[in-house]
């Protein structure tokens, strides 16, 4: 599908919507109007049916006063003189019945029993107490009343006031007439009908039974005056909450109007039906007519705008799809129109031009750079095919170092071994001159306490001695008597001798030994810190040994890693090799592309 055509579907699209939206809008403001124009008809009605009433009680006010001021008629009426008191008001009655509407002309007793009916000679004495509850609240009060009532005729408007003669209360004067006079006079004003309601359960109480006019029951309201036939068949039809209705292929709506009694309770209603078939037609002709006019109005802009998309999209557009077809084939020789617009089509078919001449450019350089690319991958070929004879014999060498330095550090660890094990040896040593140095202490030190014992028992062998002599001496002078001690003294005197000589013997070999022992520790003392001295050289030699063999360890990874990165860069002088291969094939597929293009 074009984009004229899509464009011309999205505006009559458009175009459908808001004459829909705008149809719709008058279907609802013609909604609108006439709900408004019946709620001000409802409105204006019940202003003026209150209107009319109110005037009404104002006539049967100015009526009643008039009566009231005749103290003639004052006087038969507390006299009881029925047929006098008929006879003054009745050309009274007669005028006011013509004049202002005034059908029921009532006299009541104080005890709300019927005493005269002006409008009806012949009914009197009947009790009004049990329905007329409007004559028992006058007489009770003695206050005017005024308002709806339900009696044997049906719904009244009556206006009743207390009568006085002399002081004394003598009973009321009643006025009324039918509110169907008033419905008749709105009629005649708009042409409209009616019907009137009450409540069915006031009928009953009103004692309203076998009446010859028609009834009507809708729930529980009846229906009994009608303001013609249509009117009563209307209500036939009629339901509760619904307004219009459909009548003899005609439109017609209702509006109600609440009644209420002298107590203002709802009693009834006052039903207007009015015939709006025409406002209706006549609003659904401008309907019709709006219809109308917007079609033609848009048939008219949909042509302008089949002839505005042409002039200012399609054209263009035909001539940019040209322009990219040619891009497309690979003509790139195209010439341009002179023609340049400011809007944004104008600016697409510049900046297509502009496309076509930088992409023109654009490949010059493409193939330019692509005989250079063919050049340069000849020589790239040949640079990675001699880095891979290279790095080919770097390998071979650099595999051969590797062997050798295996063998070096083989016998470094070996030697390592060795100066460990030597080092642990020398270390041994020292511990062990460490450990005889002490002992040669020890033995000097018992030998010296050894020669103070010996010194010890030298003195007492000396002492001993010299109490054997003295004991010899104690003997002598005691002559035979100490013959006996004198031979224990001489046995004392060799043993101390003995003694003495021993202890001159162990003298001899103790010194003999102190000078052993002090020659040892002089040697000791000289042998000691050479053996250290040997144990920390032999240790160093280790040390030295060991980080030897972790620096070759560290270098014949070196060497490894070398060694893979050299095979990793002979084989990336392969790959690059194969990779300038390809470029070179890439080259001259790209180099067949471009002859696509006529440039």
């Amino acid at each position: 599908m074009q984009i004229k055509t899509k464009l011309l579907m999205f505006g009559i699209t458009i175009i459908i919507i808001l004459t829909a939206y705008h149809l719709s809008d008058n279907y609802f403001e013609y909604k609108n109007s006439l709900t408004q124009a019946k709620m001000q008809h409802t409105t204006q009605y019940q202003h003026l049916f209150e209107n009319l009433v109110k005037e009404q009680y104002s006539f049967f006010s100015l009526g009643l006063i008039a009566i009231l001021e005749n103290q003639q008629l004052m006087q038969l009426f507390a006299e009881g003189k029925r047929e006098e008191l008929l006879n003054a008001v009745k050309s009274y009655y007669d005028i006011a019945r013509q004049e202002f509407f005034i059908e029921h002309f009532h006299f009541h007793l104080p005890n709300s029993v019927s005493f005269l009916r002006v409008h009806s000679p012949n009914q009197y004495g009947d009790d009004l107490s049990s329905f007329r509850f409007m004559v028992v609240e006058t007489n009770k009060t003695l206050k005017p009343q005024r308002g709806l009532e339900v009696g044997i005729n049906g719904l009244s408007l009556r206006a009743m006031y207390p009568v006085f003669y002399q002081d004394k209360h003598i009973g009321s004067l009643e006025m009324s007439g039918q509110p169907s006079r008033l419905a008749h006079h709105i009629k005649s004003v708009f042409g409209i009908e009616y019907a009137i309601s009450i409540k069915k359960q006031l009928f009953e109480k009103s004692q309203r039974f076998n009446s010859k006019k028609m009834e009507i029951y809708k729930g529980d309201q009846l229906f009994y005056e009608f303001s013609s036939p249509l009117s009563s068949e209307f209500i036939v039809q009629y339901q509760e909450g619904k307004s219009d209705y459909i009548f003899d292929e005609q439109l017609y709506t209702t509006y109600k109007i609440p009644l209420h009694d002298f107590t203002n309770q709802y009693i009834g209603d006052l039903l207007l039906i009015e015939n709006i078939d025409s406002v209706q037609k006549a609003v659904w002709y401008k309907l019709m007519w709006h219809l109308v006019v917007s079609i033609c109005m848009a048939i008219i802009i949909i042509s302008l705008l089949s002839w505005f998309i042409t002039k200012s999209i399609h054209n263009p557009l035909q001539y940019i799809v040209k322009l990219a077809e040619n891009i497309s084939s690979g003509y790139l020789n195209h010439k341009f129109k002179n023609e340049y617009r400011h809007d944004e089509i104008g600016r697409l078919t510049i900046a297509m031009q502009k496309m076509v001449v930088q992409l023109r450019d654009n490949l010059l350089c493409v193939q330019a750079v692509i005989e250079q690319i063919t050049t340069m991958s000849h020589q790239l070929k040949q640079t990675a095919e001699q880095i891979a004879q290279n790095s080919s014999l770097q390998t071979t060498n650099l595999e051969k170092a590797n062997q050798s330095m295996l063998h070096l550090t083989n016998s470094v660890g070996h030697n390592a071994t060795s100066a460990s094990y030597t080092s642990n040896r020398a270390k041994e040593a020292a511990s062990l001159a460490q450990q005889g140095d002490k002992a040669i202490l020890n033995t000097t030190l018992v030998m010296e306490e050894i020669t103070e014992r010996i010194n010890v028992v030298k003195e007492i062998a000396y002492q001993t001695r010299l109490l054997a002599l003295n004991a010899a001496i104690e003997a002598a002078k005691a002559g035979q008597q100490g013959l006996g001690f004198e031979v224990v003294a001489s046995e004392v005197r060799q043993l101390s001798d003995h003694s003495h000589e021993t202890v001159l013997k162990i003298g001899e070999l103790t010194d003999n030994s102190q000078k052993v022992s002090d020659y040892a520790k002089k040697m000791f003392n000289r042998i000691l810190p050479e053996v250290q001295e040997t144990a920390q050289l032999v240790d160093g030699i280790n040390q030295t040994c060991h980080e030897q063999s972790r620096k070759l360890n560290e270098i014949n990874k070196l060497m490894i890693q070398l060694e893979n990165i050299t095979h990793q860069n002979l084989a990336a002088s392969e790959e690059l090799a194969s990779a300038s291969s390809e470029m070179n094939a890439q080259a001259q597929q790209l180099s067949k592309l471009m002859s696509h293009f006529i440039l």
